[in-house]
């Protein structure tokens, strides 16, 4: 953990301890296209803590020293059903997407039934534009997107909660949830080429940051840069190899 906000600094990195036991369904149902609907439920319980890992402080050790309050949900932990729809509308081909556009809606809801009925809005857009830029499979793409999470209730929404940046999605230089806020906003320029049967090479540029409550405090100048160069595989092949159906 870092610090939530736009400003937290890596210096400030501690470490917690998350358990959490998780129950769900999801059903993801082809519509058109490249076009998807998923949606799922379920019930979960998190408990949250003070964790070690190497030199690095605990969660409460580095607040101790001023480098961030310690956030919501600390020491407190949750338990509720969720539930949520991610909707995708895709004009590419299913079977060979190229060129294109993507718009994608996401809702979810949290709830913590262990102390009271409180509980969390999850909801963000994403529009991107793909070109096969000479019909073999080339594929320069531009994303745009934000994502926000407001509290139903009086509680405030447990830091595990917040939005995120940092993973393999977004902003991929990044450690999984170093950024944490109540909003975020993204773009990114991505290349994708083929190298091999089912195996593509791929280079990004992100930029993005968290922000206060639906994206208060954004300024250009509090964008953080990621990029990344690497493969990609087809995941359904990879399902095939260890006999998925």
């Amino acid at each position: 953990f870092y610090g939530v906000g736009p400003d937290s600094q890596q210096g400030a990195q501690s470490r917690y301890r998350e358990a959490r036991t998780d129950a769900s369904a999801t059903i993801d149902a082809h519509v058109w296209r490249s076009s998807r609907v998923r949606t799922w439920a379920g019930v979960r319980k998190v408990d949250l803590s003070d964790g070690h890992f190497g030199g690095d402080p605990s969660l409460t050790q580095e607040a101790a020293t001023g480098a961030f309050a310690v956030p919501f949900g600390f020491n407190r932990g949750y338990a509720g059903p969720y539930g949520g729809v991610d909707l995708a509308l895709d004009t590419r081909d299913d079977g060979d997407p190229r060129s294109g556009v993507r718009l994608e809606a996401l809702g979810a809801l949290g709830s913590d039934m262990q102390h009271g009925a409180s509980g969390w809005a999850h909801y963000g857009a994403i529009a991107t534009a793909f070109w096969d830029v000479d019909g073999c499979r080339r594929i320069l793409s531009l994303s745009g997107g934000a994502s926000f999470v407001d509290p139903l209730g009086d509680d405030p929404v447990p830091f595990t909660e917040l939005v995120t940046l940092g993973d393999g999605r977004w902003m991929s230089g990044y450690f999984p949830g170093r950024l944490r806020g109540r909003s975020a906003a993204v773009a990114m320029l991505r290349y994708d080429w083929p190298i091999a049967s089912f195996i593509d090479g791929t280079m990004q540029a992100v930029v993005g940051n968290v922000f206060d409550e639906h994206l208060d405090g954004f300024r250009p100048g509090e964008l953080r840069f990621s990029g990344a160069i690497g493969i990609t595989t087809n995941p359904d092949v990879v399902s095939s190899f260890a006999g998925a159906t």
